[in-house]
């Protein structure tokens, strides 16, 4: 099977990636802290939870993600003897405002003149974490799992609050800040094991019609955001 490095890392995917410029800094940065082999960017997993109104699945659920399909797509996946973290990452530019039960956070830029609404990433983080537990089934029952949305530094965190537990923003610069504080060796390296192996057997290698419907789908989404102000 071939293997594709992402550039200026030890971490390689089994398909060529796609990765924003924010997500390859983001896994130049994890690498310092987690094996590469158990980081996943870019990882496509099923997702098995079912439509339950007339309203498009993704409003339902929170993540502007292939819309109406049974397949999510995580920027990153890692994990070590803490647990799961599940990294959400945003190239965004000026203030960010937030709270974790808001549906929608607001944009800020040039000066205060433009504003715009995106879909709350905590939210769309949960949805990724139900998929993870999905997949994961009873390896993940005693396992914590982080939701981490991380920006980059033209971002500005003005006003964050009301997160939920074991749910973070942060910069990238804050990662390692992030990580020593989170008890080490919550995992033992069997659970490790079996969930680094759960994933590999289920990883979904993306086509490149699956990557067409997901920047599509994002795209319709946060049109549909702008026009419903």
């Amino acid at each position: 099977m071939p293997s594709y490095k992402i550039r200026g890392t030890k971490v390689s995917l089994p398909y060529p990636p796609q990765l924003t410029p924010a997500e390859v800094h983001l896994v130049f940065r994890l690498q310092r802290y987690f094996d590469p082999a158990r980081i996943f960017p870019e990882l496509y997993l099923p997702r098995h939870t079912q439509k339950t109104s007339s309203v498009p699945l993704d409003f339902v659920l929170g993540t502007p993600d292939l819309r109406g399909s049974e397949i999510t797509q995580i920027d990153c996946l890692a994990v070590n003897s803490q647990g799961i973290f599940i990294f959400e990452s945003k190239d965004y530019l000026g203030y960010i405002y937030g709270r974790g039960n808001d549906r929608f956070w607001t944009q800020v830029t040039q000066y205060g003149k433009a504003k715009y609404r995106f879909y709350n990433p905590i939210r769309q983080n949960q949805t990724h974490i139900r998929a993870v537990r999905e997949v994961l089934g009873p390896a993940t029952e005693r396992c914590p799992i982080y939701s981490v949305v991380v920006f980059g530094p033209d971002a500005t965190l003005k006003s964050i609050s009301s997160l939920p537990e074991h749910s973070f923003v942060i910069h990238h610069a804050k990662i390692p800040e992030l990580l020593a504080k989170i008890p080490k060796n919550q995992l033992d390296e069997s659970i490790e094991a079996k969930i680094f192996d759960l994933i590999i057997k289920n990883r979904i290698y993306p086509t490149n019609i699956m990557r067409r419907d997901h920047a599509n789908d994002t795209a319709e989404f946060e049109l549909e955001l702008q026009k419903n102000k």
